[in-house]
């Protein structure tokens, strides 16, 4: 994700990217609620094929809170495009400890270089 982000403001399609992840134990929103309604529905109903599970998901709330965005279809047409970034040739430096920190920014004035913050309010890594 962040090579991606990185990417992204070498390219010029963004100024500055920052990217923020909550505190462990600080997660709960109402995504997880919908997804919680999802998982629900799913585990009392057999899916046999990509159509059947979009009808799982679009009917385990009322009202239609929860909908689906398929990437692609069974016969094989893709309908968003993605990429193999595995493959992708990085030059970058691995963060040590990347999991205890939780704010990273990326700007277009310092192309390759990461920034990262344990908390908002702490002082900030550069990292290159």
């Amino acid at each position: 994700m962040l090579f991606y982000l990185a990417y992204r403001v070498a390219c010029g399609l963004h100024k500055s990217v920052h990217l923020h992840f909550m505190l462990a134990g600080h997660t709960k929103f109402s995504p997880d609620w919908c997804f919680g309604l999802m998982k629900k529905k799913f585990r009392r109903t057999f899916v046999s094929s990509l159509p059947h599970l979009v009808q799982v998901v679009e009917g385990s709330t009322e009202g239609g809170l929860n909908k689906t965005q398929l990437v692609g279809d069974g016969q094989g047409e893709v309908y968003v495009e993605t990429y193999d970034w595995k493959s992708f040739p990085s030059s970058g430096k691995k963060v040590s400890n990347i999991q205890k920190y939780h704010h990273f920014t990326f700007t277009h004035d310092e192309l390759g270089v990461v920034y990262a913050r344990e908390h908002v309010d702490s002082s900030q890594i550069c990292v290159v």
